[in-house]
Formats: C-alpha cells, structure tokens, sequence
C-alpha cells in the first residue's frame, strides 16, 4: 500500500502519544520497538504519523514511522504489508 504523510501534524509530545495508540489498537505492548512502517526501513518507529492512503480520499490513518520518513511529504511512502493503519476518528 502506498501512502503520503499529511502536513502540519507533527508534534513530537503527540505523536509518541498517537504512536501509542497505535500499539494499543494492534495489542502490542507500549514498551516494545517496533520498526518503522515504511517499506525497506529497519529504523525504530519513534512517532505515530498521520497518513492518507493512496486512492481513499481525504481519510486519516496513523501508522508507526521513524523520524526521517515522518519528515517526507512530497512522495509517496509504500507501506509494509503487514501493517495495519489505525483509522483517526474525525
């Protein structure tokens, strides 16, 4: 699955915050690493980042990204298979 980060999210109290979240809703401890979502990236996930899936309109999900794939806005990030994007309720 292809994804773009939404602008003007990023706060880092919040976004370890939202990471958490994450791991709550897949049943995954809070003290447990977890990889960057990105395709490729072995990094530590260290933020929840807000995302739009390719080709599903405006709707906001949160996957668990490191820091430098957080930052990338301007192309299109594929996202492990195995990841599952928390929807953010409006």
């Amino acid at each position: 699955m292809y994804v773009r980060n939404i602008r003007g999210t990023s706060n880092s109290r919040r976004d370890t915050a939202w990471l958490n979240m994450w791991k709550d809703a897949n049943g995954i401890p809070y003290s447990r690493r977890i990889d960057c979502a990105v395709l490729g990236c072995s990094e530590t996930a260290t933020v929840g980042a807000h995302i739009i899936k390719e080709h599903t309109g405006m709707r906001q999900y949160i996957v668990p990204m490191c820091q430098r794939h957080n930052l990338i806005y301007e192309q299109e990030l594929k996202i492990n298979a195995n990841i599952k994007p928390m929807p953010v309720n409006p």
